[in-house]
């Protein structure tokens, strides 16, 4: 199995990125991609740069192309609060979508108004706690979105953006 790991800041991977044995680097799209073994597994490191749009496209070379099957956020993601810290870490229990109407969403696949995450993940942390807007949304292995916002009166809760309204927002700011 192979991890994708990325954050949006250098500073939030060059220290992983360290650690990487047997690495080699890989640019493409802008985006240099460190493949390497991390504690005795395989990994791909890359800095995203800041933003929904980066980190859905990202995700979607980390899966694409390096066959990513597990993938990782690294770093604060806008974190909101004071009860997370650095290098505390975060799971997404729950993700829905803020940027349309649940009842729309559901009319078109995958059919789904929220999106849960690795049940063993979310055992092992007890889910989001805050700060994770940016972090990837993956159904069936095709990035469908990033998370926005985390609730706060509901930790365990959040919101999400679709992957084509973010590329849609990426072309508007481009021209």
């Amino acid at each position: 199995m192979i991890f994708g790991i990325m954050g949006a800041m250098p500073d939030e991977v060059d220290q992983l990125c360290a650690k990487l044995e047997n690495v080699t680097v890989e640019p493409y799209g802008g985006v240099d991609y460190h493949k390497g073994t991390l504690v005795g597994k395989q990994v791909v490191v890359c800095c995203a740069g800041m933003g929904k749009a980066n980190a859905a496209a990202t995700t979607q070379v980390l899966i694409t192309k390096f066959g990513a099957e597990k993938i990782i956020f690294s770093g604060i993601a806008g974190n909101m609060t004071s009860k997370i810290g650095i290098g505390d870490v975060v799971i997404g229990k729950t993700v829905l979508y803020h940027d349309a109407q649940l009842d729309m969403i559901c009319q078109n696949p995958p059919f789904l108004k929220e999106y849960t995450g690795d049940p063993e993940l979310i055992a092992a942390t007890g889910g989001i706690v805050q700060g994770m807007s940016g972090s990837p949304i993956i159904q069936n292995g095709k990035l469908v979105g990033a998370v926005t916002h985390v609730l706060v009166r509901d930790p365990t809760r959040g919101y999400g953006i679709f992957a084509d309204t973010m590329l849609e927002c990426a072309k508007s700011a481009v021209g």
